[in-house]
């Protein structure tokens, strides 16, 4: 749909509205579970788009609209406010199986919601809140612009705190951190193939590996800090920030993730951000993007990016190759978008109007823009600090510690866990459940297989170096057959909540099975630890030995522990009230902390050596 200035809509709605539709078609791809709502969610936007496209002036059209086209705009406007909430209910429906990426983008469309619900109910001559249709962007439609600033700072936010929270001693710690995983894939997938020998491979991994980390949360950091800064009102006349820093930084460091060879391939996170990022451009800049669209530079982008995604297409058109394909469409879009505001030619509509000028916030954050940022940087940074949430925050890949103690360098995190019983290990079991839930050692499925493995192994990232139990939680990777098991039986730790929640699972799920777990001691009253890694895997409080036949516990017996190591463990019968393998999360958990809390399990590796705990957290996800 071509953007004009007359429109009743604003033109960074309608895309905005347009290219998160496009995420909705690559979600029927990609949701198995439920597609029936994906399907009916993604007919009824298309819909909704077609009256986009009928409601569009001709571009000579310069009268006022009649009253037909105001209540069409407003019934346009509600209806997208309903696709809108309808993805963000599912979300919720979802929740707590969903990832970051959909509290993401459902926490922004509810504020785009609001937004279209109240400016359908509005009464006033002028849709989009200037009563000057011709509206250019020396004199921008204020409340589009506020709406704009509410959701970049929001995702402000978002991207702060995910390299807020990668400064960490074990993110840091090139042995463990996924950035040194992740280096290694690219370098093996896109430089191994020009290198005359593995040995080259392995000597220039080694010297990236310990700028890895650091470049990664420098990257985060800018990314994060970039687009924060780039809508403060005192940065008005420096909104450089934003578009030649803050903005490109993402969108091409969401195009170096999708690059990232499989299983780190994840596209669709890149398609649903750089989607609902498409507000940080004026009108201006949209109208001019699309009128150079066809010109000989914009052909020129065009093939460098289908190169691009001919080159990035591995094998098969999979669900996150069409996810990777969209993405460089969308950044096409951004580009050029970008490219039109830096251009002499292009830095005025009507010889008027300067493209580099919006202006956000002509005099101060509104009511509502303050709650929206405020709830924001709560979900972004509260959520983790007081231990509220760890799957669907913003800490991806960042090798954080929420449960179990902490490891950031600045702030404690997982508050509330500490004080809601202790950490549990899981050692040994029969559940085909308890051990394929966590912690999902996905390292044999590394694209490239043996070969990356052998070169991480070479610099000191020895197998299992990645797992990802969240993926596996969220979208059932094991349990649905889309990846294979390793079938090895890896230790870890997780809250009690969460222990409660895998044996009420399992209990479903296997209905059969044996299983050992450890109750960890109060940190620090174990003095044979010595590290928190050495105390996560080996101290011990009370280890419990418990058998379920057909859902029931039919034999539970636990061995308790005194604080020195010399005397024995004392035998008893287990503590129902104490031993958390009775199905009591249903029956005490609340139902928002059921919705809201779910937790990773953190595997336990030892050195060469069998006994000896890895100093570090190896790379665990999303």
């Amino acid at each position: 749909m071509a953007p004009n200035h007359h429109a009743p809509i604003d033109i960074r709605i309608q895309l905005h509205f347009f290219l998160t539709t496009v995420a909705a078609a690559l979600e029927v791809l990609g949701e198995d579970e439920y597609p029936t709502f994906t399907r009916v969610n993604l007919l009824g936007r298309v819909l909704i788009l077609l009256g986009l496209v009928w409601l569009q002036p001709q571009p000579q059209q310069e009268q006022p609209e009649s009253n037909t086209t105001k209540m069409t705009s407003s019934i346009l406007q509600f209806s997208m406010a309903l696709a809108y909430l309808a993805s963000v209910a599912f979300c919720f429906y979802k929740m707590p199986f969903c990832f970051e990426s959909d509290l993401w983008s459902a926490q922004t469309d509810a504020v785009v919601a609001v937004f279209l619900l109240v400016r359908a109910a509005q009464s006033n001559d002028n849709v989009d809140g200037n009563s000057n249709h011709h509206h250019n962007d020396s004199k921008p439609s204020v409340p589009v612009d506020h709406l704009s600033a509410t959701l970049l700072a929001m995702y402000g936010c978002f991207y702060t705190a995910a390299g807020f929270f990668k400064l960490n001693s074990h993110f840091l710690d090139p042995d463990a951190s996924c950035a040194t995983i992740f280096a290694t894939l690219h370098l093996h997938y896109y430089a191994g193939p020009w290198l005359p020998s593995t040995d080259h491979l392995v000597a220039m991994a080694a010297a990236i590996k310990p700028w890895a980390p650091l470049a990664t949360l420098a990257v985060e950091l800018v990314m994060g800090l970039g687009l924060t800064l780039g809508v403060q009102e005192w940065f008005h006349q420096r909104q450089w920030i934003l578009y030649r820093i803050g903005l490109p930084a993402i969108l091409y460091f969401h195009g170096a993730v999708c690059a990232t060879p499989r299983p780190v391939d994840i596209s669709f996170f890149a398609v649903q951000c750089a989607a609902r990022l498409c507000v940080a451009h004026t009108p201006a800049a949209w109208e001019r993007a699309y009128t150079t669209w066809w010109r000989p530079h914009g052909v020129l982008l065009i093939g460098v990016v289908a190169a691009w995604v001919a080159f990035g297409i591995q094998t098969e058109f999979t669900f996150n190759n069409w996810s990777y394909a969209a993405y460089v469409f969308i950044l096409a879009l951004h580009q050029t978008a970008l490219w039109c505001r830096t251009q002499p030619q292009f830095m005025t509509v009507d010889t008027k109007a300067p493209i580099a000028t919006m202006e956000w916030l002509p005099n101060s954050w509104s009511w509502s823009t303050r709650l929206a940022v405020l709830w924001a940087f709560w979900y972004s940074f509260g959520m983790i600090v007081t231990g509220l949430m760890e799957e669907a925050s913003p800490n991806m890949f960042a090798n954080l510690q929420t449960h179990g103690g902490s490891n950031h360098l600045l702030v404690p995190t997982g508050i509330l866990l500490r004080r809601e019983g202790p950490e549990i290990r899981v050692e040994a079991t029969t559940s085909a459940w308890l051990t394929t839930t966590y912690p999902a050692d996905l390292t044999h499925t590394l694209q490239g297989g043996s070969a990356v493995t052998s070169v991480l192994d070479a610099i000191g990232n020895p197998a299992p170096s990645f797992f990802n139990g969240g993926a596996n939680r969220v979208l059932g990777l094991f349990r649905k057959g889309w990846l294979p098991h390793s079938g090895t039986f890896v230790p870890y730790t997780v809250p009690g909540l969460e222990f409660q929640r895998l044996v009420w699972e399992a209990i479903r799920e296997d209905g059969t099975f044996r299983v050992t777990y450890a109750h960890l001691p109060e940190e620090g009253d174990d003095p044979q630890t010595t590290t928190d890694e050495q105390w996560r895997g080996t101290a011990v409080a009370r280890r419990i030995h418990a058998e379920v036949t057909h859902g029931t516990v039919t034999e539970c017996r636990v061995e308790i522990f005194a604080k020195k190591e010399e005397n024995s463990p004392t035998n008893s019968s287990c503590d129902p009230s104490t031993d958390l393998i009775y199905d009591r999360f249903l029956q005490e958990t609340p139902w928002w902390r059921r919705k809201l809390s779910m937790y990773h399990g953190y595997p336990i590796l030892y050195e060469p050596d069998g006994t000896t705990v890895r100093p570090s957290i190896t790379c665990f996800g999303p």
